[in-house]
């Protein structure tokens, strides 16, 4: 009994400790920053310069997931037509040991669209990483931003 207790102990300790890493690995790699107003009431979307990019669809989906779990409005393409426009890049692999999508390098920008297109922000991960992970913190940390920022005063 007392090996069962001290094996649940360790296995705890371990889950508890990759965890925290995890988690302090995402603040050190994720920037994301505001240089001017954004509403966070309007309507957003995921876009890539590379059209042809591996994985686009895929990572567009996720994000859409993962932002709009977090309060924000998702547009899509003519239907619902976005203010701003996340273009994202990144670095796309495929790990041959087990047939895994391996994404890493995001960076992006943030564009009004209904102000000139102008670039209102940026955000970026060094690394490898998983897409809802990822957004999720990046939707976390936008909003963080929005609420506690004094440029996104209006």
């Amino acid at each position: 009994m007392k090996i069962i207790a001290s094996l649940f102990f360790t296995v705890l300790l371990f889950t508890i400790e990759l965890f925290g890493q995890s988690a302090k690995k995402m603040e050190q790699n994720l920037n994301v920053t505001l240089k001017m107003y954004f509403d966070p009431n309007s309507t957003i979307s995921f876009d890539s310069k590379n059209h042809n990019k591996n994985g686009l669809d895929y990572m567009k989906e996720e994000f859409e997931k993962s932002f709009f779990s977090k309060g924000f409005k998702i547009g899509r393409n003519n239907t619902n037509m976005a203010q701003y426009v996340f273009l994202v890049d990144y670095d796309y692999g495929v790990l041959i040991a087990n047939y895994k999508k391996r994404y890493s390098n995001l960076r992006g920008i943030i564009i009004d669209i209904t102000n000139n297109s102008q670039p209102v922000g940026t955000f970026s991960y060094k690394g490898r990483f998983y897409n809802d992970k990822v957004a999720d913190a990046i939707a976390d940390k936008l909003n963080t931003i929005i609420i506690d920022s004094s440029i996104n005063k209006k």
